[in-house]
């Protein structure tokens, strides 16, 4: 109640879409979907219930709009990994996982494929909201763009930069994400996620890339970077 209170004293300084929104994430984390009602959200926001139906229809589309707000967050930083400007492409490859990872391991958007995991069978629409999220093709879009670069600097060229992109998404995040959704203790730390991004890149990268002519047989084993090993969990990685 005391936070309730909380939102309603700064309802004059904060717009109620983001006073809804926040309200609603809390509810959505605390609760999960069908627990959560309209009703709860406008009385976490200090908000009347028809001002939430006015903007968001109803609870699906409150939803959605949860959604949309944590891809458009991880949106912001792929766009400064597609125009790093300096680095190189596998530098920026690495760096576009590292945000991608950092998004997709969060609390929020785990919560969230847990209550979709969840709800999945009675709630379809859930599943299609959170994989046609904005984030998701926009990510798809700037790793094709940094790979097509790559394939411009080192002499290689990919038929389809998109398919090799998606490609790369789920070799980097799936493990990870599923290790965070199947665990609770697993919180993977930065280093870790700068690690295992470096790590994926230049195995991705090594398998695009042409050999050089003078080498002969097998290339040498890769060495993955000091400190980085698998599995990384129970316990590993704990807050």
């Amino acid at each position: 109640m005391r936070k309730d209170r909380a939102r309603i004293a700064t309802n004059g300084t904060r717009d109620k879409k983001t006073l809804i929104l926040d309200a609603a994430v809390e509810l959505f984390l605390e609760d999960g979907f069908d627990r959560t009602s309209m009703d709860a959200v406008a009385e976490r926001a200090g908000v009347s219930k028809t001002t939430v139906y006015a903007h968001y229809g109803d609870k699906v589309g409150l939803f959605r709009a949860v959604v949309d707000r944590g891809g458009s967050t991880l949106n912001v930083d792929l766009e400064n990994m597609l125009h790093g400007a300096g680095n190189s492409p596998e530098e920026r490859l690495a760096q576009a996982l590292v945000a991608l990872l950092r998004g997709t391991t969060a609390p929020p958007m785990i919560a969230y494929l847990r209550i979709l995991v969840a709800e999945t069978t009675r709630r379809p629409e859930l599943a299609r909201i959170l994989l046609g999220s904005s984030a998701v093709p926009y990510a798809v879009e700037v790793v094709a763009s940094i790979l097509a670069d790559d394939a411009t600097l080192h002499g290689y060229t990919l038929a389809d930069p998109t398919a090799h992109a998606s490609l790369f998404m789920r070799m980097g995040a799936a493990c990870m994400q599923l290790d965070a959704i199947t665990d609770a203790r697993f919180h993977p730390s930065p280093d870790l996620l700068e690690n295992h991004a470096t790590w994926v890149t230049k195995l991705f990268l090594r398998g695009l890339r042409p050999r050089p002519t003078d080498n002969e047989g097998e290339p040498a084993a890769m060495e993955p970077p000091v400190g980085y090993s698998y599995p990384w969990m129970p316990g590993a990685e704990q807050n």
